[in-house]
C-alpha cells in the first residue's frame, strides 16, 4: 500500500497542492519525472489513480488552475508533526523561495459521527457553564457548520438548553472536524 501525503498551500483559496509521493515511486519502482509526465498526459494511469481517488478531485484542480507539485519524499504515519513541517519546508522552499518553519500551520479535516448529548455535555463542561450563544458559534465554526449561525440567529437566545442543541439540524455523520 502507497504512502501518499497531499499538503494543500491555502491563502484563501488553493494555489498548489505538494504531494509526498516518494512511497509510490518506490513501490512502482518509478523516477519522479515519470510520475509528472503521467499526470499530464494521462491521468487514467493507475499511479495517477492511486495519487487522486476520484475524478472529481482532478477536475477540481484543472477547473480552479491549481499547481501540482510531486515531492521525491515520504511522510510516515509516526512522523511527528515537527518532521512533518520539516519535509514540507524542504519541499515548499525548493518552489516558493525562503519560507520560515514558524509560518507553517497545519491543519486536516475528519469525518465523524457526531453524539449530540456527548457535544452538549463537553460544551457544557457537564452542565457546570451555560452554552451560550458565542460558545455555539465558536463550536458551529470549528466543525465546518458556519452556515448553521444565520439558523441561530432567527432565535437569538442568551442560553442554549440540551433540547435547543438537539434542534440543530446536525447530520449524525456530516460533520467534519478541523484539527
Amino acid at each position: 500500500m502507497s504512502n501518499i501525503w497531499k499538503f494543500y498551500h491555502n491563502t484563501g483559496t488553493i494555489d498548489t497542492i505538494y504531494i509526498f509521493v516518494g512511497d509510490l515511486l518506490y513501490t512502482y519502482n518509478i523516477e519522479l519525472q515519470a510520475i509528472k509526465t503521467m499526470y499530464i498526459n494521462d491521468r487514467e494511469n493507475p499511479v495517477i489513480k492511486k495519487v487522486f481517488l476520484t475524478q472529481e478531485e482532478l477536475e477540481k484542480i484543472s477547473q480552479n488552475n491549481i499547481n501540482v507539485e510531486f515531492i521525491d519524499d515520504t511522510i510516515y504515519p509516526d512522523d511527528s508533526v515537527e518532521t512533518v513541517k520539516f519535509k514540507l519546508l524542504v519541499a515548499i522552499r525548493e518552489f516558493m523561495g525562503s519560507t520560515s518553519f514558524e509560518e507553517l500551520y497545519l491543519y486536516g479535516f475528519t469525518e465523524y459521527k457526531i453524539d449530540k448529548l456527548l457535544v452538549y455535555n463537553k460544551l457544557t463542561n457537564n452542565n457546570r457553564i451555560e452554552l451560550d450563544k458565542t460558545r455555539l458559534i465558536d463550536f458551529l465554526n470549528n466543525i465546518g457548520k458556519s452556515e448553521l449561525i444565520e439558523r441561530l440567529s432567527i432565535q437569538d437566545k442568551q442560553v442554549y438548553n440540551l433540547d435547543d442543541f438537539y434542534d440543530i439540524p446536525l447530520e449524525p455523520d456530516s460533520v467534519t472536524k478541523v484539527a
